[in-house]
């Protein structure tokens, strides 16, 4: 559905293609100054959602979207089919889905609403003034970044990142990152399927680091070793973070803490063996990975910050969750299935009593991680428990523990990893 890396920037250096879908007149005028103002860039307009499908059979860079659009026309606006619209093209296989949006309106109620689903998908919604000034310098600023990122690095799209975010889901648990303003702009590399984002994130000496986020093509260890490496050799982060859900092990952790491992291993590494009575046996064979030694005190230290976790706990704005977060740093557990049998995750305690969590995903991190060529970034595997591993689910809290797995992460690279960024 989206151009390659290459190709966008190959379209960028003849003249950078910008779809501006606007009904209104006089806003698609002033919008069009600001285009006019950017040498490299050519653009076309659409006063409403069919004819915007036309010309979506070719490709393009940047398309500015009004969010109060009508489907033809002569027809009365409608305000959610601007959003309707871009989750029509993320589901089409006939039209090219432009490589960057913006979303404009000018009423306070939309903006409210639909800015936290643009957030979500690493996209940009600005707040149009028929009187102000400023929404033109917030446009022109964001073409500004999207121009640099087609810019860079022209033969592959590669560049060294601080770090690297994997999560399992797209939806939530990337969806969390991504809501975070971190900049993100989506690209593609040449050959590579999959869709990354990068961003910066500003330290609390105000030095900037670039981070680069992806999801896996689906759940496993299989697909987590073979992302994990992709993205180490694409970006040779300092660090491969993972963050996103879990199943923690009742009675070591309670639903909505945060998990940190200090150690991960292959729940399913052994040899199937049968018994004197020819009954089938399994006998594990587990080879544990530790987290770093370099910050591994300093985390375990943060989990006795209740302030910091009770702060991150308030900025939640969905659901009511009771109690608090702890921040519980211990073994987890890493197979190829999703498990849902306490019985199941009672072995693997006789085997590994300090367990806390299980997952598809953790030791795959940790593993490409020790075993990359060097220099070699560190693993960290922050996690929100949104079940016990049993038969009962609790898909309920999974947005809550994939925020406060994405808070702890940003507070821990805030305040304990370090960085060369200048």
């Amino acid at each position: 559905m989206e151009g390659s890396i290459t190709e966008t920037f190959s379209k960028f250096y003849i003249m950078m293609q910008i779809l501006l879908v606007e009904d209104n007149a006089n806003k698609a005028l002033k919008i069009s100054t600001v285009l006019d103002s950017i040498a490299n860039c050519k653009y076309e307009t659409a006063p409403d959602a069919t004819t915007a499908r036309r010309l979506l059979i070719r490709s393009f860079d940047l398309m500015i979207i009004d969010m109060n659009l009508p489907e033809r026309f002569n027809e009365v606006p409608k305000e959610s089919k601007g959003i309707e619209f871009i989750q029509e093209l993320k589901a089409s296989q006939r039209l090219k889905f432009p490589t960057h949006i913006i979303g404009l309106t000018e009423f306070e109620n939309l903006f409210e609403k639909y800015q936290s689903a643009f957030s979500e998908q690493a996209l940009v919604l600005i707040k149009y003034d028929i009187k102000g000034m400023q929404w033109q310098s917030i446009l022109r600023e964001q073409i500004s970044r999207i121009e640099k990122a087609l810019m860079e690095d022209e033969d592959s799209g590669k560049f060294k990142a601080d770090i690297a975010f994997i999560a399992a889901l797209r939806t939530p648990e990337l969806s969390a990152l991504l809501s975070k303003n971190y900049n993100w702009i989506k690209f593609k590399l040449t050959d590579d399927p999959s869709i990354y984002f990068k961003g910066e994130i500003v330290l609390e000496d105000k030095r900037k680091i670039t981070v680069v986020a992806t999801s896996l093509p689906q759940m496993g260890m299989v697909s987590t070793a073979t992302t994990t490496t992709k993205v180490i050799s694409a970006f040779s982060p300092d660090y491969v973070i993972m963050v996103g859900i879990c199943g923690g092990i009742k009675g070591k952790v309670t639903l909505g803490d945060v998990v940190v491992a200090d150690l991960s291993f292959d729940f399913g590494s052994g040899k199937v063996i049968k018994d004197d009575n020819e009954q089938e046996k399994f006998e594990p064979d587990f080879k544990a990975i530790p987290l770093d030694g370099d910050f591994k005190e300093e985390i375990i230290e943060l989990s006795t910050q209740k302030k910091m976790l009770r702060e991150i706990k308030d900025g939640w704005k969905g659901n009511e969750v009771d109690g608090e977060i702890n921040l519980v740093v211990g073994p987890i557990g890493s197979g190829a299935s999703v498990i849902a049998n306490k019985e199941y995750t009672d072995k693997i305690l006789t085997h590994q009593r300090k367990l806390v969590a299980i997952d598809m995903e953790t030791y795959s991190i940790f593993y490409c991680c020790e075993y990359a060529n060097s220099p070699k970034p560190k693993a960290l595997s922050i996690k929100g428990v949104c079940d016990y591993a049993d038969h009962e689910k609790n898909d309920n809290i999974q947005k809550y523990c994939s925020y406060v797995s994405v808070e702890t992460a940003e507070y821990i690279i805030k305040n304990i990893l370090k960085f060369n960024a200048p």
